[in-house]
């Protein structure tokens, strides 16, 4: 007979134990992500940089992205300013380069994660729902996609802004269509053998509704993929917004983006000052290259093909 005053009864544990355990278990995964991919990493640390530069501009920023000062046009990099010096120099207003590339991290940032959040997910849905379908259903859509993949999505994305006019609701809007085609093939081609599965197949054969099925049986299986394509599109998304606001039909001038301060430099005496160009393509460079060795990693991490192949 068991006493119980001998039973030993395990301590609970508190809630900042399991944080705690919890913060270990993302530490270890993290360090053995960089150790497995150093490429990824970077493209993590460039990833969080442009996040904390993004949030963090007004207080980042020397001065307003909008003042001008007439006695600094065109001061070099590193020159004295009325206040802070001019770390990337001033353009032809005399504003500051860096104070307006640290805002620009804002706007290619905000045009970024809001097409991508819509782009992704509604092609994510769109391709999932389609394909389960199958049939009629299924055919009919993957025309439309043709339709969409036989344009370049840049082509795309003008067409839209010279109808509905620059705005960066408006980018957010042409990225989307112009992002929806090549995420839905993605995305078909995954669930075309996923459906057939037998998994599938045995909640198809006890009953379960095709809306439980997408849901909680493919949905999640497809997952990675989504995760992968969101980096991805992340760069491609802010080149896109660029090349708008470049070719000026993009975010309207006042707003300092990375394509707008490229447009307006090839517009200035770009040969006497070369660095209003130079910091903002250079910008657009590393956050494009840091999506993309990102991307490139976490498609490796999860998925179950490339798993092995370190």
């Amino acid at each position: 007979m068991i006493d119980d005053r001998d039973t030993v009864v395990a301590p609970i544990p508190s809630k900042h134990a399991a944080l705690l355990t919890q913060t270990a278990r993302s530490t270890r995964w993290l360090v053995d992500f960089s150790r497995r991919k150093p490429l990824g990493a970077i493209g993590g640390i460039i990833t969080v940089i442009l996040f904390v530069m993004a949030i963090l501009a007004p207080v980042i920023a020397p001065y307003d992205e909008r003042d001008t000062h007439g006695d600094y046009v065109h001061a070099s990099p590193g020159s004295p300013g009325p206040g802070a010096p001019f770390l990337l120099g001033a353009d032809a207003l005399g504003r500051d380069v860096f104070s307006r590339v640290i805002v620009g991290a804002r706007v290619s940032l905000y045009v970024g994660v809001g097409s991508v959040l819509i782009g992704i997910t509604a092609g994510f849905l769109l391709g999932i729902a389609s394909t389960y379908a199958g049939g009629k259903v299924d055919m009919a859509f993957q025309r439309f996609v043709d339709a969409l993949m036989a344009l370049p999505g840049l082509i795309i994305a003008l067409a839209i802004m010279a109808v509905l006019g620059p705005s960066l609701n408006n980018v957010i809007i042409a990225i989307v269509i112009g992002m929806l085609a090549p995420v839905v093939r993605t995305i078909r081609s995954q669930v075309l053998t996923l459906k057939e599965l037998d998994y599938v197949l045995a909640a198809r054969a006890i009953g379960a509704s095709s809306t439980r099925i997408i849901f909680w049986h493919i949905a999640p299986n497809c997952f990675a993929t989504y995760l992968i394509m969101a980096t991805y599109y992340l760069g491609f998304a802010i080149i896109i917004e660029a090349s708008l606001s470049f070719l000026g039909v993009g975010s309207p001038p006042d707003v300092p983006s990375w394509g707008g301060m490229l447009t307006r430099a090839s517009q200035e005496h770009l040969k006497t000052a070369p660095w209003v160009g130079i910091f903002p393509g250079l910008a657009i460079f590393v956050v494009v290259l840091g999506f993309n060795l990102l991307g490139d990693a976490l498609r490796d991490i999860f998925d179950p093909k490339l798993r092995g192949r370190d």
